[in-house]
């Protein structure tokens, strides 16, 4: 299973919020749910997050 906690906690190193993933990065409210809830996101998702 994977887990996105190592993720929540570098956007709150960062100062990055969930609004601003949705705003800025362009990342769907509906992968962000998945990304909550620890389902599998598209790859694509993933892309924009690293980069």
């Amino acid at each position: 299973m994977i887990v996105y906690d190592r993720l929540w906690i570098t956007l709150k190193k960062k100062n990055i919020s969930q609004y601003a993933l949705i705003k800025d990065y362009g990342i769907d409210k509906a992968q962000l749910q998945r990304l909550r809830k620890n389902m599998v996101v598209k790859t694509v998702i993933l892309n924009r997050l690293c980069s």
